[in-house]
């Protein structure tokens, strides 16, 4: 990404001479890679945001709860049984579930909201269990983007909202941007 002052990239901004650039590793790495990090790292990353239980009902949700609470074992065996980067879709559910505390993965063990729409989020499919939402969603929605012979392919990464994951599944033109951001808030850490 190269950054200018003005919308019709005639003033640029320099650094030491050169056009100024940005490059967003999370972006584009793509999703059938592996990471490097645990189940532990996911578990104590959760809990160093300071949620430490699991909560029974989205009426009675306490500022420490979160379905998130050690699922990292549930994101490294997706990762290892279908081949997709289980940072890269920890993020994705983080930003999709509000960090494991919104009402639909609550009420419907549904970290990713699969099946909601803007206008009707009471479509949203129930889960057994939240395992379950991330094993289809890793075995069977992200695949589907991410394979060459589907009608949503667009790209092997998050992407822009032009050219990537995000094309066909998000509405925001920054939600790739959000789930980076995500990705590299919980790599630092």
């Amino acid at each position: 990404i190269r950054f200018y002052y003005d919308i019709g990239l005639t003033q640029p901004v320099y650094d030491n001479g050169i056009i100024g650039e940005y490059y967003n590793y999370y972006q584009y790495l793509p999703l059938r890679s592996e990471s490097n990090l645990s189940s532990t790292d996911f578990d104590r990353y959760v809990s160093a945001l300071g949620y430490n239980t699991v909560p029974t009902s989205y009426a009675t949700l306490q500022s420490n709860q979160s379905m998130l609470v050690n699922q990292g074992a549930a994101f490294k065996f997706g990762e290892a049984k279908y081949g997709i980067n289980s940072l890269l879709i920890y993020a994705l559910a983080m930003h999709e579930s509000g960090s494991g505390r919104s009402s639909i993965a609550i009420n419907y063990l549904n970290l990713y909201g699969w099946g909601a729409y803007d206008s009707n989020v009471g479509a949203a499919k129930r889960f057994n269990d939240i395992q379950s939402s991330i094993y289809e969603f890793m075995g069977l929605h992200i695949r589907g983007f991410i394979s060459i012979e589907n009608w949503r392919f667009f790209s092997t990464s998050l992407g822009t909202k032009n050219s990537g994951l995000a094309t066909k599944y998000a509405s925001d033109p920054y939600w790739a941007n959000k789930i980076a951001g995500w990705a590299y808030r919980i790599d630092r850490y």
